[in-house]
């Protein structure tokens, strides 16, 4: 599904106007789009809006806390935000987003590396020099826990091809993060780091294609089933605990990026 950035901006905008104090710093779109498997237009799907905006520090010290994340059109859609139907703003404040940071939320991190819509590469750069000094942080244990929901998702339900693509998306993720050092959200180019799977991804897109529910026949099921066996052993082994000393010391850094920022 393709979206308009000038369209999204405006929605971004609305809801950021709608607290006149706050300061939106950066948001890109998330979702499937920055996977690589984003809904063809004949299906639809929605467009997920991500990033975070800055609340002035003087609203910490009143009784009243601000609001820590924002939601549009989440769980249906938002009064006065009808425009945007097919669209999903989620915005933290600036120190809840740099909490998920800290404990190496993945989808969070992963925001950083899509070209915004709003907002500036600059206005992050201090940030990424900091994740990038200690990368893989405990990022492969999120992707890995990603790969194990989506994958027990499959035996619950129907398997489909969105539950497929999602966790070998996270088992992929994991060991990219892991033996090189950086963040890759696109499954179709962490296949093509690892030098497999292509085939098998490819299919799992064409099947999604054809609608956000679509099931596999039993030979592309076993195929999954097979490469899903590998890529999650390999994961297992390949992780590297993120030690408390190095833990710190970024929690350090983050609160010096933090603090400067908000001056």
């Amino acid at each position: 599904m393709k979206y308009n950035n000038d369209k999204l901006k405006k929605m971004i905008k609305k809801r950021i106007d709608e607290q006149a104090s706050d300061l939106p710093i950066y948001y890109a779109v998330s979702g499937s789009h920055l996977y690589g498997f984003p809904s063809s237009p004949e299906v639809g799907g929605d467009i997920d809006v991500r990033g975070f905006h800055m609340t002035p520090p003087s609203r910490y010290l009143k009784l009243d806390q601000p609001q820590v994340r924002y939601q549009i059109n989440q769980r249906g859609v938002s009064d006065g935000f009808e425009e945007w139907c097919d669209a999903e703003l989620v915005s933290y404040e600036l120190r809840k987003f740099t909490q998920h940071v800290y404990n190496s939320n993945f989808n969070v991190i992963e925001w950083l590396t899509a070209d915004p819509i709003y907002g500036f590469n600059s206005e992050i750069s201090g940030l990424w020099d900091i994740i990038n000094r200690y990368l893989p942080m405990d990022m492969a244990s999120g992707y890995i826990g990603l790969a194990r929901s989506n994958h027990q998702s499959n035996y619950d339900d129907q398997p489909t091809a969105k539950h497929c693509l999602y966790a070998l998306r996270g088992l992929l993720a994991a060991l990219y993060v892991t033996r090189s050092g950086a963040v890759e959200p696109d499954i179709t180019k962490l296949t093509t780091w690892y030098g497999d799977y292509d085939s098998l991804v490819s299919n799992l897109i064409e099947a999604k294609q054809t609608g956000e529910n679509a099931t596999l026949d039993s030979d592309l099921h076993n195929w999954y089933i097979m490469t899903y066996r590998n890529l999650i052993e390999e994961a297992e082994d390949a992780k590297i605990k993120f030690q408390n000393n190095a833990r710190n010391e970024l929690k350090n850094d983050l609160n010096g990026w933090m603090m400067k920022y908000r001056q």
